[in-house]
Parts: C-alpha cells; structure tokens; sequence
C-alpha cells in the first residue's frame, strides 16, 4: 500500500455527498453505491461481470455525480473507473480474493481497528484525504473489528 498521489481531498464534503447519494439512491446489496456506471445510472450495477451481462469493468467509466462535486474530482484526478461507495459494518470482512485490476481507497469513515490485509500484512487506511494504492491482484481481504462503526471507503479500479 502506498499513497498515489499528492492530491488532498476534502473528506467532510464527501461525506455530505454520500449522505445525499444514500438520501436518494440507497445502499445496493446494502453496502455499495456505483459512481460510474456507462450511462450515468447508479442503478446500472457495480461493475461487477457477472452481475451485469454485456459490460466490461472499464465500460463503468461515466461519472453518476455532478462534475463539481469532490467525489468526481477524486475520480477524475486519480483517472479512475468503475468506482464505488462500499461500507463495511461493524464485525464483517469480505472473502479472501483477488481482484482483475489494483485499486485506489480514499477512506471516507473508518477507525484504527479497520484493517485491509494484503500479502498477509495488515495495514489501516486512515481518513487522511490521500488516495491509497492497493495491489488488490494479490490475495486481500478487508476487515472492520469494531462493534459499533462503518468503514465506509470510496473505492476505484486505476487504468493502466
């Protein structure tokens, strides 16, 4: 994990867009929200193949936001595509995986006891504004230890 840049974004006003993202669209499968999509619909899907026949990941490269929100000028800056809002609740992880491509975090609401492991290291992303760099080819996984708190990081697939 390495920070991608020397870019800074404003994490209080992403947190107001997010509140009114979920305001308005919900939480897909109760813990994603598409921001690109190839078509400008949030309710295209995420990205992910196999729930949307006929798509490729890089074909979710339209922004779902106003292009003078700070979520869009993290998308736009760091050139990412198929990004998403993903929250991980309190006492849950995801599968140990690889992905088909590396992935950008900037960590939104998180907590010292939410943790990415990859390469069986564990590392926190803390919610610092910075885009982190994940090599998420390799076997991850993310885990949220805390009994009270959602980690929620905006997440995007960086063209090569």
């Amino acid at each position: 994990m390495y920070i991608l840049s020397d870019n800074t974004y404003n994490v209080e006003k992403i947190r107001l867009e997010i509140e009114y993202l979920v305001e308005q669209h919900g939480w897909h499968n109760g813990s994603q929200l598409s921001l690109q999509s190839p078509n400008g619909d949030f309710h295209t899907g995420n990205g992910k193949i196999e729930w949307n026949p006929g798509y490729e990941e890089k074909d979710f490269d339209t922004l779902n936001t106003p292009d003078d929100w700070e979520i869009s000028k993290f998308i736009i800056q760091e050139n990412l595509y198929r990004t998403r809002i993903m929250k991980l609740s309190p006492r849950e992880c995801y599968s140990w995986h690889q992905d088909r491509t590396k992935r950008v975090h900037l960590a939104i609401d998180t907590h010292p006891h939410c943790f990415i492991i990859e390469n069986e290291k564990m590392v926190h992303i803390p919610d610092d504004g910075k885009p982190y760099l994940i090599d998420t080819m390799n076997y991850h996984t993310a885990m949220n230890c805390t009994l009270d708190v959602d980690r929620i990081h905006i997440v995007g697939c960086i063209r090569a």
